[in-house]
């Protein structure tokens, strides 16, 4: 296990629906603790080293570690989707659902990209948790509606698209 960090979900009830996912750990009260997992890791890493090779503006250095990392989690759960669709094993597609959703739940947590929380609604409609969905649907709705994209956001964005 790697880097942890806290996240105080934005619901006031307790919400134990991320309990069995990797790295999640419910403290009550709407908080969470996270750690990075190994297999996470190895995505940030791959990424970040990708990035160095490129050369940031000084306004957005601070920024690039954290939605690096968020953008990789994403990436890193979206790809446990995409394994899950091609294993014929009940046990092993739930296990990476789970996954995904604790990446995407990471990112989520730490970079302020709406994209994140309707990724994480698709991801609890396919787990069956209809009203997380709901209420991560509102979420992105309110937050894309006042959002405006950064260049740095952008350039995730398409990272992320392709």
């Amino acid at each position: 296990m790697g880097r942890g960090f806290k996240f105080m979900w934005p619901f006031q009830k307790k919400n134990l629906i991320y309990a069995r996912c990797p790295g999640v750990k419910d403290n009550g009260n709407g908080v969470y603790d996270f750690t990075i997992t190994e297999e996470e890791k190895a995505e940030i890493t791959e990424f970040t080293e990708q990035l160095q090779q490129l050369t940031f503006h000084p306004s957005v250095v601070d920024k690039i570690v954290p939605a690096a990392t968020a953008c990789a989690l994403c990436r890193y759960g979206l790809d446990q989707i995409s394994l899950s669709g091609i294993v014929n094993d009940k046990d092993k597609s739930e296990e990476n659902l789970l996954k995904a959703r604790a990446a995407v739940l990471k990112a989520f947590a730490l970079y302020n990209l709406p994209i994140f929380a309707y990724h994480l609604s698709e991801l609890n409609k396919l787990a069956g948790f209809n009203e997380e969905a709901e209420r991560l649907k509102r979420i992105y709705s309110e937050r894309k509606g006042k959002w405006t994209p950064s260049e740095l956001d952008e350039s995730l964005l398409k990272w992320l698209e392709g």
